[in-house]
């Protein structure tokens, strides 16, 4: 199977303004493993950006929907310094997750706080944000990283025809994760397990 480096649908509209460039961001949680996103640049003078990481013992105990935001928040606040006024398009293989960057809204208390902090990266880096569903198949890549597979995510981005020199890593500072963990932790201890 022959993929191309930016899968998503082409045929998204660049909405006017001064959004000029676009990043499509594929992003996953493993439930006890860890967490990876790449964004696939439309400019060929900037690199794929990679970004990956173990879960600590808290966050492990986190409920699957919680972490598939949080790895939202991840990549907006990792991204977002250098790249300002684009147009991102976000790949989540999560429905509820989904959902909740959809509707804007949730039932539960620790999802609602991070899509409110999700929001404020995206206010402060002034994107304009589309969802779009990916099927787990095709989530290959974020899903290779976020289960610390190197060898699969190789293997996945030879077959989509990503080259190791277009590849950079890129790190999420300690800060940000520490400031989603407070949000979650905040809420009462019985809502780290939100599901919807």
């Amino acid at each position: 199977k022959n993929k191309p480096s930016i899968p998503l649908n082409p045929a998204l509209l660049f909405p006017e303004r001064t959004y000029h460039q676009r990043l499509d961001i594929e992003m996953d949680a493993s439930g006890d493993i860890g967490w990876g996103f790449i964004a696939l640049s439309n400019s060929p003078s900037r690199l794929h950006e990679v970004a990956w990481d173990l879960w600590d013992e808290e966050e492990k105990q986190w409920h699957i929907n919680i972490k598939e935001l949080a790895v939202s928040c991840y990549a907006a606040a990792t991204l977002g310094p250098a790249s300002q006024n684009f147009y991102v398009v976000e790949a989540i293989d999560n429905s509820v997750a989904e959902r909740v960057a959809l509707q804007n809204k949730s039932t539960g208390p620790a999802l609602r706080a991070i899509q409110q902090k999700r929001i404020q990266y995206h206010l402060q880096f002034n994107w304009i944000v589309h969802q779009q569903r990916i099927s787990s198949a095709d989530n290959d890549l974020a899903d290779a990283l976020s289960r610390n597979k190197m060898i699969e995510f190789a293997q996945a981005a030879y077959l989509r025809r990503i080259k190791a020199h277009q590849l950079r890593r890129i790190f999420c500072d300690l800060s940000v994760r520490h400031e989603i963990k407070k949000l979650v932790t905040q809420v009462f201890p019985q809502h780290r397990n939100d599901t919807n």
